[in-house]
């Protein structure tokens, strides 16, 4: 749901964060021009690449790097796809991406009783400035990757 939700087209560069082992940056790569994954796990970012190899995907690349802070010096990018959910996106993340570029993520707000929301952003501008906004588009339930909590405020 959250791939269809990015709208991915044939001439996007992805960046995709939180790979595991591939299969996301396999399908997404079937969609897009290019994909840059990004895994933090050393292991993980082997066996994706070896699964993108044995499958002749030439059009995709794994970066083992700390997801918070994507791959800037490869964007900007159309779509920004994170596997999992998150409690705040970094703005280092928005930087990276193109003007009417779309992030995707399952966006977990602890305040909400009702769980997570598939969410897209979306950023537009002009001569004036930038700015991001978003759509919630269904509701999910994953677990928050590491780096994207929120970090904890104090409350009476």
């Amino acid at each position: 749901k959250l791939l269809h939700a990015a709208q991915v087209r044939s001439g996007d560069v992805v960046l995709d964060l939180g790979c595991g082992r591939g299969y996301s940056t396999a399908v997404i790569a079937a969609l897009a021009s290019a994909v840059v994954a990004v895994e933090t796990d050393d292991t993980l970012a082997e066996d994706a690449t070896t699964l993108l190899t044995d499958l002749g995907i030439d059009n995709a690349a794994v970066v083992t790097a700390d997801l918070i802070e994507g791959v800037p010096h490869q964007g900007p990018y159309d779509v920004i796809f994170i596997n999992g959910a998150v409690e705040q996106v970094p703005t280092a993340l928005f930087d990276q991406l193109r003007v009417g570029g779309r992030l995707v993520c399952i966006f977990e707000n602890d305040a909400d009783d009702h769980g997570g929301h598939g969410r897209v952003y979306t950023k537009a501008g002009d001569e004036r400035g930038e700015t991001v906004g978003y759509m919630d588009v269904f509701d999910a339930q994953v677990p928050v990757l590491e780096g994207f909590r929120k970090a904890e405020a104090f409350v009476f």
